[in-house]
This record gives structure tokens, C-alpha cells and sequence, in this order.
């Protein structure tokens, strides 16, 4: 017989006494750190412990007291469910405040070098619609909050697994409805389900305005929306994304029914067709070159092996019919959408970099634009998701990288003429991505080598090279750890700078090893996670010493990050 757990207490009139990691915030109860969310430095209030261990516990805010001065009132909906936006109760200068005291922090505790004075951090120019990427999930059954789920009439008053549509205004709002699909972001803790997503401040309106036409087309006509848990629905996930140039593209992820007929040899037409396949499909009006051909027009597009059934596609079923006529509809109903792409996937994960994807209208790609450079974005590529603080971002890590040294100190100045460069340097620019920060360079340097993971990213980083008439850079695909060796470096130079630009989880010990036997006059760390940086950084500390640091918030009211640092080698 198990023994009961002991409840947990209820700790009243406690005062939240400062910002943590995570988006949460803290205060002491005896010996324990508890951590708290949805709550501000200054808070006083009541916390249920939910979590408790040794050195610390986890709490919940079951009745404010009184109202920390240092507030802002949030301006979304969705916030205290929808995790994205967690300081929308802080005012972004002390956003600001706590973000540059996290970089020192880890820089310091975690990396435990010898710091400069830090440059103040540069806040993002908007903090409203800043981003121009978004990714919403589909699920056939949303998120209830606890208000909701307490609202909800007794089992025996629905009908057990109907949907419920009471209460669906013309907005697709869906309340007190426990089995109704939604479009929008997965919860923590609840993985199967989505929260709608009524309206979203993240990004510019029209992708609120896309996002709700697909969801409510979607249940006028009868689209299944994805089961997580099962693997079936039709309507899976959706990535919208924006540009400086005025572009939009939407790509619709569907889940097709598995094939019902074996794949028969004889319906293959040879082994060495396979990657080649193709199947004819509408071609839509907003992509017709003249009216005279808008009603009978087809395009043929590849076939993807996983959508093949025998000789015919997936698309011919009744499924595929409804996914190519909801993409007819939207490319009809907006035509700001310069890229509209969809794709069949039968993975269990959302995950697109393996997948084939089908252009239904425009092009595969959109166009950013950065100081008199173009930068073509496809749909698997990566590009900071801030356009206009990513400018202030690559022009620190372009200032740092190219900054000459004079008496034994850094100077900023002139960073942009060449002319005032003691030598054009060779650049090793790592986890380059689609090539931004590379071509953002290349103009200044004698060579820039890019090394990055993604084969499709390095082919539209050799491609933006060629679009801005670059012809000093050499980009390379693969694991970093495996191109970036000795050889390599033999066999194109020792390099002068190094810009690395990891993802979250940092440089591998391997790539950190190598930097160091490259031994480069200067290396520029461009980082997202300033804790993984602070480890790399006591790495290289013994070699290399900071010579400058300048935080840059790319993401407003979130706990995020970013971090840029100078290393200068040392004598």
C-alpha cells in the first residue's frame, strides 16, 4: 500500500523578488528557490507550491495581493496560456534591464572569464509584429484553459466524441466545445492539443487574417484537422512567413491518407524514373500568364515517392481534392501570397528538412533584403526571424569581425571601407545557414569559407552569392565537426577571423578544439544562448581573452537573447 503524498503548502502574502530563466521569476521560502511563472520583481502574492525538491520548488499564483510598480499591461489575449510571449507583463525597458544582466551572469558564473564593460544592449525597433516567420500547428482537438473546462455543461449533456460548434462565432472563436479542431501553438505539457490562435501580435495582421481563413474553410468544408496521437487528419500544420520586399509564403503541411493499393512493379515505370516522377496538377489563377488560359491551365510538379499509389497521387483521392481546392481557395482569397507550397507528410513529427515540397502557386522562395544585398529564403531555410534587429545584429559580428587592431584595442569605427582594413582578411564564417552573415562580409574581406549542416541552406547561400555578384565565397555542407579539420584548413588557408554562429546547444568540443589549433588573430561568437556561449568561451579562455560583448534583443517580450562577443587572441 502506497502512502499518500503530503499536500504541498500554500504560501501566502510572499513577495516575487526577481526575474529568473525560463521567463519565470523567483523568491526565497527558507532554504528553497521557488520558481514562479506569469508574475513580475515586486508581486505580492499567494503560491501554491505544485513542485517541491531539495534545493528548490515550483509554484503557481493563485491570488495577487498587490501589483508590482514595475508592470505593463499585457496586449494579447492569449497571454497566460500561449507561452510565446511571457514579459508582456514587464515594460520592455526593464525587459531590457534583465536581459543584459542574464548575459552577464552566465558570462561570468558559468564561463567564468575576465569580462570588459559590457556595450549597453541594443533593443529591438519594434516590439510588435517583429517577426517574419510563424509556425502554427493543427490538431482535432484544442486546448481548454481551466476556465473553460469549468464552464463546460456535464458528460451526459453531449454526446460522447461529437464535435461540439455551440458558441462559434463568424471569428471561429470555439468556446465551451471540448472536441473542436483549432489552428495555432502547441502547449506545454499537452502536446496532442493546440490553443486557437484568435489573433497574434507576433507578426504583420495579414498572417492572422491567412490562418483563420484556412482554419474556418477548413471546418466549412470538412477538413479533418491532425490527430497527434492517432497520426491521421488531413490538415497538419502551417508556416507562414513575410519579408522586406513585400513577399508572403505559406506553406500548408497536409497528412494524406496511407495508399489502400500495394506499389506494383508494373505500375513503376523503372527504377531510374523513380526520382524523376511527376503528376499534373491545377495550376492557379494568380500564377497564369494570360487570361485566356486561366480555366483549363495545369502545371505538372514532382511527385513525392511517399505520395505515390502505383501510377496515380495521393492528390486524386478525396482527401487530396479537398487540400488542392482549400489551396486554390487561399491563393484566390490572398493574393499577397507570392509563394504558396504544401507538402504530404507521413513522418510523426512536423519536422520538414527531409520532406519533398510542392509549389502550387508563385515561386519556391521569397527575397529578404539587407543593405543593397538580396537574400533568397526558401521554405526549409533558416533566417533570423527579427529582419530589422537581425541588420543590428550581423552589423555588430561584421564590425567586430573586421574592426583592426591598433595598439592593442579594438576600434569600431569605419567599419564599412575597406580602406581603413590593415589587410583583407580570410573568413571562416561557421554554421553559415543560407550564407547571410557570409555575403554581409564578403565585400571586405579577401575570402569567406562557409560551412553549414543543411545541404539546401548552402546551396541558397552559394546562390545569394551569385544574386549580389559575390565571387569571393566557398560554401560547404555538412556535419561541423567533420569539415571543419585540419585538412580543411591546409587546404584553404589558415584563417584570420572566424564568425560562429551555433545553435542553441553550442559548438561541439570537437569544433572548439579545432578553432583553437587554427589559432585565428580574432574570433567573432554570435550566440543565441549565452549559456552555451559562456562554456565555449571557458574553453577557449586559456588562448583567447573577451575583448567586447554587446547583447542584442531579437525577441521582445520573451526571456531570449541574443548574444554577440569579440575574442582576441591572446599574446
Amino acid at each position: 500500500m502506497t502512502r499518500s503524498k503530503k499536500p504541498l503548502p500554500l504560501l501566502e502574502g510572499v513577495t516575487i523578488e526577481a526575474v529568473a530563466a525560463e521567463g519565470k521569476c523567483l523568491f526565497h521560502w527558507g532554504e528553497l528557490v521557488v520558481f514562479v511563472p506569469w508574475c513580475v520583481p515586486g508581486d505580492v502574492c499567494d503560491v501554491q507550491l505544485r513542485r517541491k525538491k531539495h534545493s528548490f520548488a515550483e509554484g503557481e499564483v493563485v491570488r495577487f495581493i498587490e501589483y508590482s510598480k514595475v508592470r505593463a499591461t499585457p496586449f494579447c489575449q492569449h497571454f497566460g496560456t500561449c507561452g510565446g510571449c511571457k514579459w508582456q507583463n514587464l515594460p520592455y525597458e526593464a525587459q531590457l534591464r534583465f536581459k543584459q544582466q542574464q548575459v552577464y551572469d552566465q558570462l561570468t558564473r558559468i564561463g567564468k572569464v575576465e569580462l570588459p564593460p559590457f556595450q549597453p544592449i541594443l533593443g529591438s525597433m519594434k516590439t510588435q509584429e517583429y517577426r517574419n516567420k510563424l509556425d502554427f500547428g493543427c490538431a482535432n482537438k484544442r486546448y481548454l484553459t481551466k476556465e473553460e473546462i469549468e464552464s463546460l455543461p456535464p458528460a451526459p449533456s453531449r454526446r460522447a466524441g461529437e464535435p461540439t460548434t455551440e458558441g462559434l462565432p463568424s471569428g471561429g472563436r470555439m468556446e465551451g466545445a471540448k472536441d473542436v479542431p483549432a489552428i495555432g501553438f502547441h502547449i506545454t505539457g499537452a502536446f496532442d492539443k493546440i490553443l486557437p490562435i484568435e489573433k497574434c501580435w507576433l507578426m504583420d495582421d495579414l498572417h492572422n487574417q491567412i490562418r483563420n481563413e484556412i482554419r474556418d474553410y477548413a471546418i466549412r468544408h470538412d477538413l479533418s484537422f491532425f490527430d497527434l496521437r492517432a497520426q491521421t487528419g488531413l490538415l497538419r500544420d502551417v508556416i507562414i512567413r513575410n519579408s522586406h520586399s513585400g513577399e508572403w509564403m505559406v506553406i500548408i503541411q497536409f497528412h494524406l491518407p496511407p495508399s489502400t493499393l500495394p506499389l506494383s512493379r508494373g505500375s513503376q515505370r523503372g527504377s531510374e524514373q523513380e526520382d524523376d516522377a511527376t503528376t499534373t496538377l491545377p495550376l492557379s489563377r494568380g500564377s497564369q500568364r494570360g487570361s485566356e488560359q486561366e480555366d483549363d491551365a495545369t502545371t505538372t510538379l514532382p511527385l513525392s515517392r511517399g505520395s505515390q499509389r502505383g501510377s496515380d497521387s495521393n492528390w486524386d483521392s478525396d482527401d487530396g481534392r479537398k487540400a488542392l481546392a482549400l489551396l486554390q481557395h487561399i491563393a484566390d482569397t490572398f493574393p499577397q501570397i507570392t509563394s504558396l507550397m504544401y507538402l504530404d507528410n507521413q513522418k510523426c513529427n512536423d519536422t520538414i528538412g527531409d520532406q519533398e515540397i510542392l509549389t502550387f502557386k508563385g515561386q519556391d522562395h521569397i527575397f529578404e533584403l539587407m543593405e543593397d544585398l538580396r537574400f533568397k529564403v526558401g521554405p526549409k531555410s533558416f533566417y533570423q526571424t527579427n529582419t530589422e534587429q537581425a541588420y543590428h545584429l550581423y552589423s555588430v559580428a561584421r564590425a567586430f569581425a573586421l574592426a583592426p587592431m591598433e595598439n592593442g584595442e579594438w576600434k569600431m569605427e569605419n567599419q564599412n571601407h575597406p580602406s581603413s582594413i590593415n589587410h583583407y582578411p580570410l573568413i571562416y564564417d561557421l554554421y553559415t545557414g543560407t550564407g547571410t552573415i557570409a555575403n554581409f562580409v564578403a565585400r571586405h574581406a579577401r575570402q569567406v569559407i562557409g560551412i553549414e549542416y543543411v545541404p539546401e541552406a548552402i546551396e541558397d547561400a552559394k546562390i545569394n552569392s551569385q544574386i549580389n555578384g559575390i565571387d569571393n565565397t566557398l560554401f560547404f555542407a555538412g556535419d561541423m565537426k567533420d569539415i571543419l579539420t585540419d585538412d580543411f584548413i591546409a587546404q584553404h588557408g589558415r584563417p584570420d577571423v572566424i564568425i560562429t554562429d551555433p545553435p542553441r546547444a553550442g559548438m561541439h568540443p570537437d569544433v572548439v578544439k579545432t578553432i583553437l589549433r587554427a589559432a585565428p588573430q580574432r574570433i567573432v561568437y554570435v550566440s543565441c544562448n549565452p549559456a552555451t556561449q559562456a562554456r565555449d568561451l571557458h574553453d577557449m579562455d586559456a588562448f583567447y581573452r573577451v575583448a567586447a560583448v554587446q547583447p542584442v534583443d531579437m525577441f521582445p517580450h520573451t526571456p531570449h537573447v541574443e548574444n554577440v562577443v569579440l575574442l582576441e587572441k591572446r599574446n
